[in-house]
């Protein structure tokens, strides 16, 4: 698959997620769909650190929003550690789910408006069905690792 496709679906899969865990009261089923959303994000983030970034980022003018990137990873990262400590039902639960949703949007809108259309400027089509590959796998194998953890 296409690189640049796989990462839209990616974002699209999680976007979905959180309008489901807006738009519930189970404190079950929020537990259940912040699961799946850290889930999706560790495993894509991933794929972004450690195959994407690296490839992409070797140009002038991907540079920096490659280094961007790896800064907003770092903070929907802590996000999600400071989420996972939280209860349903604590009154900041939702804040701090609206803030990891504000903060995946930013960095969406960048990589989506930005980063990806310079990307099909340095990449082939071949590259980036390649590149698209690498991605899965490295999502594969982050995702043997996180069983391995027992998450």
């Amino acid at each position: 698959m296409d690189v640049l496709n796989l990462l839209i679906e990616d974002h699209r899969t999680v976007e979905a997620l959180f309008d489901k865990i807006e738009t519930t009261d189970n404190p079950r089923l929020m537990q259940q769909y912040f699961a799946q959303i850290a889930q999706e994000l560790t495993l894509h983030a991933a794929g972004e650190e450690e195959a994407f970034y690296p490839a992409v980022g070797q140009f002038a003018s991907t540079a920096n929003l490659v280094r961007e990137s790896y800064e907003e990873h770092a903070e929907v990262k802590r996000l999600i550690n400071d989420i996972s400590f939280l209860q349903p039902t604590a009154p900041l639960y939702r804040e701090r789910i609206a803030q990891l949703r504000a903060a995946l949007a930013h960095h969406i809108e960048e990589e989506e408006g930005e980063l990806f259309p310079r990307v099909a400027e340095h990449f082939s089509e071949q590259q980036c069905l390649e590149l698209g590959d690498q991605v899965l796998q490295t999502k594969k194998e982050a995702k043997q690792r996180l069983l391995g953890m027992g998450v």
